[in-house]
């Protein structure tokens, strides 16, 4: 059974779809409905406009096989675009719908 875990951005899907079709380990995307599904080195993450947390207008929903590959392909994933863009960047949110990793949009 296939595990995910999301990561918000405050850029809009096309932008953050962009994004990653100009990363070196970009395979192909399909869209299906109102997501992008992208294949990036081995993984499979899913697009979508969502906004239901302050800030953030655009998921990324990262996959794995069990818990412990869905995490690190997520904080990969995380990295990767914290060192790539200038985007504002959330995960694991907590109770209150504050992300527990964020990274600040720069100017």
């Amino acid at each position: 059974m296939a595990r995910s875990e999301f990561i918000m951005t405050s850029e809009g899907v096309d932008e953050v779809v962009a994004k990653i079709r100009s990363m070196p380990d970009y395979e192909h995307e399909k869209a299906i409905v109102d997501t992008v599904e992208v294949h990036l080195g081995g993984m499979i993450l899913d697009i979508e406009e969502l906004d239901i947390y302050d800030g953030f207008s655009t998921s990324i929903e990262v996959y794995g096989s069990d818990w412990n590959e869905v995490s690190r392909n997520a904080e990969y994933i995380f990295h990767l675009l914290e060192n790539e863009t200038g985007w504002r960047l959330g995960m694991r949110f907590d109770g209150d719908d504050n992300p527990t990793w964020e990274r600040p949009g720069l100017p």
